[in-house]
C-alpha cells in the first residue's frame, strides 16, 4: 500500500521508509531482499542510534507517520489512512 501510495502521489507526498536498529540487529542482506522483492522505490533510511525512532514515537512495525509541511503529526497509525488525500 504504502509503494502504490508513492506512485500515485510522489507529485504531492515524500515518502520514507526507516529501519530501526543498529547494524548487528539488521540484516542488511535480508533487508536488501525485501526491499527488492517487495519492489520498493522509496528511499529507506538507517535509524541505527534509534533517534527518529524514538521522534516519533515508533512503538512497533510497521508503523505509519504522516508530516504535514510544519513538521507536525498528523497521523498515526499501523496503516496509511483509508482517505490519503484528505492529509495532501
Amino acid at each position: 500500500m504504502v509503494q502504490q501510495a508513492h506512485r500515485k502521489f510522489a507529485d504531492r507526498l515524500s515518502i520514507v521508509g526507516v529501519v530501526s536498529g543498529p547494524d548487528e540487529s539488521v540484516n542488511k542482506f535480508k533487508l536488501d531482499k525485501v526491499i527488492t522483492d517487495l519492489g520498493l522505490t522509496y528511499p529507506q533510511v538507517r535509524d541505527r542510534d534509534l533517534s527518529l525512532t524514538h521522534l516519533f514515537e515508533v512503538k512497533g512495525t510497521p508503523d505509519v507517520v504522516l508530516l504535514n509541511a510544519k513538521r507536525e503529526v498528523v497521523y498515526r497509525g499501523h496503516n496509511l489512512p483509508e482517505s490519503l488525500e484528505l492529509f495532501l
